[in-house]
């Protein structure tokens, strides 16, 4: 017998705190943070901030892609700091994901 496929829904990612897609991107889609987020690459130079051993990440747009990311989870935060440039940085994919990820666990960690 073969075993059934996976199937994603909408509710593992409740469980880990991120709500339905629809939720957690509604603020990403208003022009306020359209505009912050375009102010964050722009004062980054258009270059992933991440830093490691004392080097920036070299990753750059174009031609890979950067996030302007919240440097404390927007659900920490209340909602009149979201567009304060000295909350956001930009990163690329994966040190977007990784930060994404490890503040996640920490979230997760308070809660037990």
């Amino acid at each position: 017998m073969r075993p059934k496929p996976l199937r994603l829904t909408a509710r593992p990612t409740q469980r880990i705190g991120l709500g339905t897609p629809s939720q957690a991107g509604q603020h990403l889609k208003t022009a306020d943070h359209r505009k912050w987020a375009a102010a964050v690459l722009k004062r980054a130079g258009y270059r992933c901030e991440w830093m490691e051993n004392g080097q920036r990440c070299p990753i750059a747009y174009p031609p890979h892609r950067l996030h302007a990311d919240h440097i404390q989870e927007r659900r920490d935060t209340n909602s009149g700091t979201w567009t304060d440039l000295r909350g956001g940085m930009c990163l690329c994919v994966s040190h977007h994901v990784a930060k994404t990820l490890r503040e996640r666990a920490k979230r997760m960690a308070r809660r037990d």
